[in-house]
């Protein structure tokens, strides 16, 4: 093997090493019965967040997202929590309702629930470091 094919290897092998993974809340679909609501438009596009240092376990990192409140989109930045285990995060949905419903763009909120759909209370907040 030529020198610099060994050079690349290595350079390789040690960017691969660099990165982390980023823990993220367990996700899953809405429940059926999730709260929805009829919206007059989508919302702007994602805003770019910088994440504050890693508090360590058990906190995962939630993404910023927008909420529609008193009929605008406002941001809500993402945040390091830890949920209840038994909890699982459903991220905010936009989809057209069917015909029967009058086909208007509708969005369900990010929201905590169990496996069996069951509504958890929002996760606490955690404590950055120093």
């Amino acid at each position: 093997m030529s020198r610099e094919v060994v050079s690349l290897i290595v350079f390789m092998l040690g960017v691969a090493g660099c990165g982390s993974e980023l823990r993220r809340a367990q996700v899953q679909k809405h429940p059926a019965s999730a709260e929805t609501l009829p919206v007059d438009f989508p919302p702007p596009a994602a805003e770019v967040e910088e994440l504050p240092p890693d508090p360590g376990e058990p906190c995962v990192w939630v993404d910023g997202r927008w909420e529609y409140l008193n009929r605008r989109w406002e941001w809500i930045g993402g945040s390091w929590v830890r949920p209840k285990s038994e909890c699982l995060y459903s991220p905010p949905v936009m989809f057209w309702a069917s015909h029967e419903l009058g086909g208007d763009l509708h969005y369900r909120p990010g929201r905590w629930h169990t496996s069996g759909g069951e509504p958890c209370d929002e996760p606490i907040a955690c404590r950055l470091p120093d």
